[in-house]
């Protein structure tokens, strides 16, 4: 289904093509074939820089995501590997149980667990390299097939980069809300333009008329209502934040976008989380905490309006 900046467009080069055969002089109040050419021209300026905005903003959440999975990964075995490591009765056992009060299934919590690690593999080179003869830096495996092993810089360095990576998502996320409002902005002052036109075309001409009869070109399509509701059918949870959202079918008649959108409660105060809807399922990460609910909503838009369903909830595992 064509998006409704598409169906503007397209009814855009219509009306272009009649005006500037039969009458390119005439205007509607200020508005002129030129004017109203470069709007038309710029819808498709204006969806190409939403869709790269959409590109950017995935490739940045992609981006916190596998850093999420590598430190989930190294603050576990760090750990681990050390305990297996120490003597029955070392001080750092105390250290490793700290560790391990955090889960590292948000970006907060890995963060925050990666500094505990940090003080417990500190400590521990130090140990190593006090003793008789002194012992290497302590290192684990990459999970990268022949990449060199990890240490305590490459942690931190995980540590220290994650926050920037969690802004180039909201910077990616304002972005693209900026490219999706101008797109809406200019599709509709087209659309709305594209109308005044063809009203006070076939005003102006008579019965019979060359001018008149040409408007046969334009397609006016008939009238969409508004789309209905898609609604939840239910929201599963699953380890990490995770959720998998099934839907009733039938729903979003109409809709020309289809979002699912959620936000955690205590922590979100809108609907500020959003993805595209997979009518046969899917599976999304809210990044709640354990225990932490979640309330979930889909979103039907079309050019007539925007229809929510009903929330459901969920508390997350």
């Amino acid at each position: 289904m064509p998006e409704y900046h598409e169906v503007v467009h397209t009814r855009g080069q219509q009306t272009i093509g009649v005006w500037d055969a039969f009458a390119s002089t005439y205007k509607v109040g200020k508005l002129t074939l030129a004017q109203h050419t470069t709007d038309v021209a710029g819808i498709f300026t204006n969806a190409s820089q939403r869709d790269t905005a959409e590109a950017a903003l995935s490739a940045a959440r992609t981006a916190v995501s596998n850093q999420l999975l590598t430190l989930a990964d190294l603050t576990i075995r760090f750990p681990r590997a050390i305990e297996g490591q120490l003597e029955p009765d070392s001080d750092l056992h105390q250290n490793i149980e700290d560790c391990r009060t955090i889960e590292p299934n948000t970006p907060e919590n890995a963060v925050a667990r990666g500094r505990k690690v940090i003080i417990l593999l500190t400590a521990f080179n130090a140990e190593r390299a006090a003793a008789t003869p002194p012992d290497p830096e302590f290192s684990i495996k990459n999970a990268v097939a022949n990449a060199p092993d990890m240490k305590l810089a490459d942690l931190q360095t995980l540590v220290d980069d994650m926050p920037d990576l969690e802004q180039d998502v909201e910077d990616a996320k304002s972005a693209l809300n900026k490219q999706r409002s101008a797109l809406k902005k200019l599709s509709t002052k087209v659309d709305k333009n594209n109308k005044r036109w063809f009203d006070a075309w076939s005003g102006n001409f008579p019965d019979g008329s060359d001018e008149l009869a040409a408007l046969s070109q334009i397609d006016t399509g008939p009238h969409t209502p508004a789309p209905s509701a898609l609604v939840i059918n239910t929201v599963t949870p699953a380890a990490g934040g995770h959720f998998t959202a099934a839907y009733v079918g039938g729903g979003g008649n109409h809709a020309t976008t289809l979002h699912l959108q959620w936000k955690v409660v205590g922590v979100d105060a809108e609907f500020g989380h959003d993805t595209l809807v997979v009518l046969a399922g899917q599976s999304v990460a809210t990044g709640a905490t354990t225990g932490a609910t979640v309330i979930f909503r889909t979103k039907a838009a079309n050019s007539q309006g925007t229809t929510y369903s009903a929330e459901k909830t969920g508390v997350a595992q």
